[in-house]
């Protein structure tokens, strides 16, 4: 078993962040925009002007989930194959352990969360798996012995 590649880890780790942000941003900017202004309306949420510290936040979030993604497939690599399944099965460790434990309350609780929370709930599933599926292509780990990196993780 070779060290985990922390610089592959955090290029990884960016990159899917930037996936996982873009797919919020789709999510949350198209999909689900007519429950956003209904939720603004009944001042259940702040207003769209005053979203700048929720964007920043939401960025750094996922920011962090994308190096949670990318650490987590090089540390289970060894043991499951380097690969796309690997990376999938990252992908749903972190789906399952972030998304389900925030979203579900939410729908079991919310009558408002459950118009909404299948389409969260298929939607950030896919955008997890992509941005595992990126973490894990760009992943690479130093060859034992010889110094150099080869490209691995497709």
């Amino acid at each position: 078993m070779g060290k985990i590649s922390g610089w592959r880890v955090l290029l990884g780790g960016v990159f899917a962040g930037a996936i996982l942000f873009l797919g919020d941003g789709f999510l949350h900017m198209k999909l689900l925009a007519s429950i956003a202004d209904g939720l603004i309306k009944d001042g259940l949420l702040i207003p769209r002007d005053q979203w700048g510290a929720g964007v920043a936040a939401t960025a750094a979030a996922d920011v962090a989930t994308g190096l949670l993604l990318a650490w987590l497939y090089a540390a289970v690599r060894p043991r499951l194959g380097r690969g796309l399944m690997t990376a999938i099965i990252a992908g749903l460790a972190v789906w399952m352990l972030l998304f389900l434990q925030n979203w579900l309350p939410q729908f079991v609780w919310s009558p408002r969360a459950r118009v909404s929370a299948p389409l969260d709930a298929v939607v950030n599933l896919v955008v997890y798996l992509v941005a595992a599926s990126a973490a894990a292509w760009l992943y690479s780990e130093a060859d034992e012995g010889s110094g150099t990196v080869r490209r691995r993780g497709r």
